[in-house]
């Protein structure tokens, strides 16, 4: 007879036995919280990680690398306040300009109004800001010199232009400081950035670094999303699919409620259209001119804003303005004293220059 073969129990195991496993898995979990929470603060004490949002600003454009330049929580980057600006580009000469107490380029100036001063908050990118241009050159201080020569001292004129700023951080800064700073005229220039592209879009990279997102209050969290961004990033690099940073819908939107803000505020409102080099560089078409300057005339109509089509700025040969420009889209000393006239025949023509307040 062969014996019976054991059979192998189905009663629970001893409680020590269970007990044991329990206990592994408690501890596995403790010590992986605790790796976590290691590896966070050291991470934020570092500033390592910066928790991804770097990687997503440095992807958007080059200038919060530039010198005087810091990252910002909204605004992706900005100037920092009493800075040295340095930004060296190739096959441009370094560049140097000091910031004020506000973070903006120009002579310091107090945040209230004195009384009888009166103040024009110019936004935009670097065309605005008067890259590789001397202070006295760039187009705010230009309109200024002009104001001042003509007899109207009474203006200060605030450049609050931010290099490769598009629409949306323009918007942003206006609503969160450059009211504040209560101008009677704003100017906006925007589009060269906005018609630019990008693996992601302005919108995209707000979404992943937005105020109270995980990868804004963990740097473990940013590494991952940055880690997910640069994947999708190399998919849709391989597939050559670029986007815009502002879209046309969204750019008109934000220039339409930069003029409605403004007026709400007791101010009134100028776009300008980016201006463009004619003929422009090989491989430096003025796409800016398809794509964001009909959206500018279109919300400076929708919005009741003033509108200026910088692009028709001309020297001498009607089919030739290069001599007012230094690359596509920036221009000269010349070509902005020439749009500053133009500003300030507008405000002529409206009834700012003529003593009413």
């Amino acid at each position: 007879m062969n014996p019976t073969p054991a059979t192998r129990s189905t009663e629970p195991g001893p409680p020590r036995r269970r007990w044991g496993k329990t206990r592994g898995a408690l501890l596995f979990l403790a010590a992986l919280v605790l790796a976590s929470a290691g590896a966070e603060a050291f991470l934020q004490a570092t500033g390592l990680a910066d928790r991804g949002f770097s990687f997503f600003i440095r992807h958007m454009d080059r200038d919060v690398s530039f010198g005087g330049y810091v990252s910002d929580p909204d605004l992706f980057w900005r100037i920092r306040p009493g800075a040295e600006i340095f930004i060296e580009l190739p096959g441009r000469p370094s560049f140097h300009a000091r910031s004020n107490s506000h973070g903006l380029r120009g002579p310091d100036f107090p945040t209230e109004k004195p009384p009888g001063e009166k103040r024009i908050l110019f936004l935009g990118d670097s065309i605005t800001f008067g890259l590789f241009l001397a202070d006295e050159d760039s187009l705010p201080a230009r309109v200024q010199a002009i104001l001042a020569e003509t007899g109207h001292s009474e203006w200060r004129a605030v450049n609050g232009a931010v290099t490769g700023y598009t629409s949306q951080q323009g918007l942003l800064y206006l609503e969160k400081e450059g009211l504040s700073l209560t101008p009677d005229l704003v100017v906006a220039c925007f589009g060269a950035n906005d018609a630019s592209f990008r693996l992601l879009s302005d919108r995209q990279c707000r979404s992943l670094t937005r105020p109270g997102s995980l990868a804004r209050r963990f740097a473990l969290a940013g590494l991952v999303e940055k880690a997910r961004a640069r994947q999708a990033m190399a998919r849709r690099e391989e597939d050559v699919n670029w986007v815009l940073r502002v879209g046309p819908l969204e750019f008109f939107e934000n220039m339409a409620r930069m003029a409605r803000i403004s007026q709400e505020a007791g101010a009134l409102a100028l776009f300008l259209a980016t201006p463009g080099r004619h003929p422009a560089f090989p491989g430096q078409p003025p796409v800016w001119e398809a794509v964001t300057s009909p959206q500018t005339r279109r919300a400076a109509l929708d919005s009741g804003a003033g509108f200026l089509p910088l692009t028709g700025l001309r020297a001498t040969d009607p089919e030739d303005n290069s001599a007012l420009f230094y690359d596509s889209c920036h221009m000269t000393g010349r070509g902005n004293d020439l749009a500053a006239r133009r500003v300030v025949d507008w405000m002529e023509e409206n009834g700012l220059l003529d003593g009413r307040d």
